[in-house]
């Protein structure tokens, strides 16, 4: 006979039917399956196969589910394993070591209750890409000039007024630009005298 908290967990066959005569009734066989007093938790994760390498298994109890007890990693593909563990209710959560700001992540943790003749337990994770954002447009080199030599002016704008009061007309647009091209890079003179040829 079996019952709760009983070191046998069941027999085969469950009974026997005996008619008893004059003699004792020998050669009954049973065979009894001992009740383990761990129980080992299974089951896999339902994540992208690019994901799997990045995660793993955070088992804690349901009482307490801020203290982890144990973490496991990725067996075989998608597979993990929790053995020897008591009778118990218990949270699984799978985490991956991904960058929260470049995926979302969804993986809310899923409750199991562990007793006898408990099916493998299947945990939910995706991870989707965040959104980046729409593209800065490219500035062009017109423009790109016009920021650079309003930039220049508003810093040295004492030094120009200076240099076109001190001028005609005519040389002070051309003096304006020879003061102004003594700020600017090599590469930037280039691209400007460049555009003028064009």
């Amino acid at each position: 006979k079996t019952e709760a908290g009983a070191k046998h967990e069941r027999c085969s066959p469950i009974e026997t039917s005996v008619k008893m005569k004059s003699k004792d009734v020998s050669g009954l066989e049973f065979v009894a399956f001992r009740r383990p007093s761990k129980l080992a938790l299974i089951g896999r994760v339902n994540a992208s196969v690019e994901h799997l390498r990045s995660i793993k298994v955070e088992l804690s109890t349901a009482a307490n589910p801020s203290n982890i007890l144990q973490t496991a990693d990725l067996l075989i593909g998608d597979y993990f394993e929790f053995p020897a563990l008591s009778r118990d209710t218990y949270l699984l959560k799978p985490v991956a070591s991904l960058d929260s700001r470049a995926y979302k992540l969804s993986n809310t943790p899923t409750k199991v209750v562990l007793e006898d003749g408990y099916d493998a337990v299947v945990l939910p994770f995706s991870a989707d890409p965040r959104n980046s954002g729409e593209a800065v447009p490219t500035t062009s080199f017109g423009v790109l000039v016009f920021i650079v030599f309003g930039a220049i002016a508003a810093f040295n704008r004492k030094d120009i007024i200076d240099a076109l009061k001190g001028q005609g007309s005519k040389p002070q647009v051309q003096g304006a630009e020879a003061d102004l091209s003594g700020f600017l890079p090599d590469s930037m003179k280039n691209m400007a005298q460049g555009k003028k040829k064009q």
